[in-house]
């Protein structure tokens, strides 16, 4: 007699489908262990400075240890595998070794990276980049320079930084002045004052984000004492 499970499946069909699910999972890891996509974007959020001087644009770019380990990994300067698990919805390296950053900040694929993925326009040219220095980079950052043909009082930076490792890596940036801008894989560009201007329009900014604000507020208190009134008449 013939051994049929309750599912009318024969021990042949059974152990055939078991070759299939292995080979199916032999072919699936080999392109896991390529994907670019080992990375931590809902962590700590790259950070970028950015500055000028003259015809120079000054950019200071952060990031955080796991994301450094990732990119690290990405652009094939580390040697040792890693193990990887899922972490808010995303994989990564299970661990981050301090010399990671300093084996990426050595090799010259993370500056090419950064000034690839770093872009200055200043009135409409683009300024060349450069990579000048990464000495701390887990903890300083990396510094990259971008000279412009004349002095520079605004200019349109663009941000893809880690995009390339998962679209959801954003990047707080700050400027002169005060002014902020968050980067996002939809939105890469953003245009910096960098004469100190934008430090003159915080106040009126604020003032006129202030004002319905207050006119919002008086409004509910009024109708809350109106109710009040009513009801102990």
């Amino acid at each position: 007699m013939r051994d049929l499970r309750t599912d009318g499946t024969t021990p042949r069909i059974r152990r055939l489908r078991t070759a299939l699910a292995c080979i199916a999972l032999a072919c699936v890891l080999p392109l896991l262990d390529a994907s670019p996509a080992r990375a931590h974007p809902f962590g700590d959020p790259q950070t970028l400075e950015v500055s000028a001087e003259g015809a120079t644009v000054h950019a200071r770019w952060r990031a955080a240890g796991d994301d450094l380990t990732a990119l690290a990994l990405a652009l094939r300067v580390l040697k040792a595998k890693r193990t990887y698990v899922f972490k808010d919805g995303a994989l990564v390296p299970e661990e981050s070794d301090e010399s990671d950053a300093v084996t990426l900040a050595k090799s010259g694929r993370f500056g090419e990276y950064l000034v690839k993925n770093i872009q200055v326009k200043s009135g409409g040219t683009a300024c060349t980049g450069r990579f000048v220095s990464a000495a701390n980079l887990a903890e300083d950052g990396a510094r990259l320079e971008f000279d412009c043909p004349a002095a520079v009082a605004s200019a349109e930076v663009t941000v893809r930084t880690l995009l390339d490792l998962h679209p959801a890596y954003r990047t707080l940036a700050s400027g002169d002045g005060g002014e902020r801008h968050t980067y996002t894989g939809s939105e890469p560009t953003h245009t910096w004052s960098l004469d100190g201007s934008s430090a003159a329009r915080t106040p009126g900014t604020v003032l006129r984000l202030g004002v319905p604000i207050a006119v919002v507020a008086a409004a509910g208190a009024g109708a809350f004492w109106w109710r009040r009134r009513r009801s102990a008449a």
